[in-house]
């Protein structure tokens, strides 16, 4: 759907005239093979990265654990004060502050609660620390970059003796605009890659925003790089990590085949390790694979392992798009009573969590299997919840799915011109 907006914002004006009138006759004598066009059956994104994912539940791999010990006094966050900001209070805050994005690759959420550990540690006498804080738990960001970008200027004017310096506040900076400024992450992560190109972290995140822009060639050579820097640095966990985005390519290139073999060696290691969250992220990615293949009992089989880790880890997250996950199965078998209550599961979850996208996904998804039902009317008020959070959230792709959802509650519902508003809306 993604791919038609973008090639009818280049039609000229003449052309968008005629494209509309082609759609409108289409619809009127071709309706049901019209309609298959704009439906949206699995309303769940894609890990990656911003939604960004080829499908919710596939998580990009990477190492949750953080590596720097101890803890730091004097930081308030937000109205509380605390003595040490310990390892846990900065996971915490940089898992709000991805939910709060949409955001659940946990190298992203990794390299957050190193940046915000990172930035207890800066100069208060120069710069505003406390102020960085209270911004970061109202989920803004700016004072934060703010901070990390003159600390990397200042590291770039001490010369090329300072470079390790300069690439660690840029990853710290590229890290946060990752949330919400993709040219600004861009940007950090190319240059911090530059400076220090050993660093696999940086090049693991480069991957991911390549991925957002569709750069898979770029992003393949990004893992690829981290895959090979794992090798020579003996860090096993890195390598989990690249075959995991390594396959997440490959899946979203259609070559399946290529993926289930990258998954299943990232799984292989990830067991070895005793990384049970990279497991998980892996079973559920092998899931997906599975039901794009259309065999749905062993699709079900790795959601469910999935599921069964995450809720031993206690990642809400990931018990929300492996319940997401199963409902779509049990909808594609025709077991809709099946399908709404796993639904249901992920919107409570995602809700608690505030994870927004996430409770658009689910809105939506309950919409289709009550159109299915003939359940007209319910259907339109979720798809109606839907839109109006991928309005609030600026998702482009969203809105046009839920604008096709009602277009066809409508059209089923007798309503033709309300329904030929709808997919005009989304042809706009």
């Amino acid at each position: 759907m993604g791919k038609i907006i973008e090639w009818l914002k280049d039609v000229n004006t003449n052309g968008k005239v005629i494209v509309a009138v082609v759609v409108i006759i289409a619809f009127a004598f071709y309706p049901d093979s019209f309609l298959k066009l704009f439906d949206k059956p699995d309303s769940n994104p894609s890990p990656a990265p911003a939604n960004h994912y080829s499908a919710q539940g596939n998580q990009i791999n990477a190492p949750i654990t953080a590596t720097n010990g101890g803890s730091v006094s004097g930081v308030h966050i937000g109205d509380t004060h605390h003595h040490g900001l310990s390892m846990d209070d900065a996971m915490k805050l940089a898992e709000k502050l991805a939910a709060e994005k949409g955001e659940q690759d946990a190298q992203l959420i990794k390299s957050l609660q190193d940046t915000i550990q990172a930035l207890t540690q800066q100069n208060p006498q120069q710069y505003d620390i406390q102020q960085a804080f209270d911004r970061l738990a109202q989920g803004d960001t700016t004072q934060a970059e703010a901070i990390f970008t003159a600390v990397a200027e200042e590291a770039k004017q001490a010369g090329q003796a300072a470079n390790s310096k300069e690439a660690e506040a840029l990853r710290h900076l590229g890290s946060l605009a990752f949330l919400h400024d993709t040219q600004k992450a861009l940007t950090a992560y190319q240059r911090s890659t530059e400076l220090d190109p050993d660093n696999w972290d940086g090049w693991n995140n480069l991957g991911h925003l390549y991925r957002r822009i569709g750069e898979l060639e770029n992003a393949e050579n990004a893992y690829t790089t981290v895959q090979k820097l794992s090798l020579q640095q003996g860090d096993r966990t890195g390598e989990a990590v690249a075959y995991g985005n390594l396959g997440n390519v490959y899946e979203t290139r259609g070559e399946l085949d290529r993926a289930v073999e990258y998954y299943e060696q990232s799984l292989a290691l990830n067991r070895e390790l005793g990384r049970k969250e990279g497991m998980a992220a892996q079973y559920g990615n092998l899931g997906i694979v599975y039901r794009i293949r259309g065999e749905l009992d062993r699709a079900v089989e790795y959601y469910e392992r999935s599921l069964a880790l995450n809720r031993e880890l206690g990642r809400k997250e990931g018990m929300a798009n492996q319940y997401g996950n199963l409902g779509i199965v049990y909808r594609i078998r025709g077991e809709l009573d099946r399908a709404v209550e796993y639904y249901e599961q992920s919107l409570a979850l995602n809700r608690e969590l505030g994870r927004k996208e996430g409770m658009a996904n689910q809105y939506g998804n309950l919409g289709i299997v009550y159109r299915i039902r003939g359940e007209l009317d319910r259907a339109v008020e979720y798809y109606e919840r839907s839109l109006a959070i991928e309005k609030e959230l600026g998702r482009k792709e969203g809105m046009a799915n839920q604008y096709g959802n009602l277009g066809n509650g409508y059209r089923t519902g007798g309503e033709l011109d309300r329904a030929v508003e709808y997919h005009e809306r989304l042809l706009a």
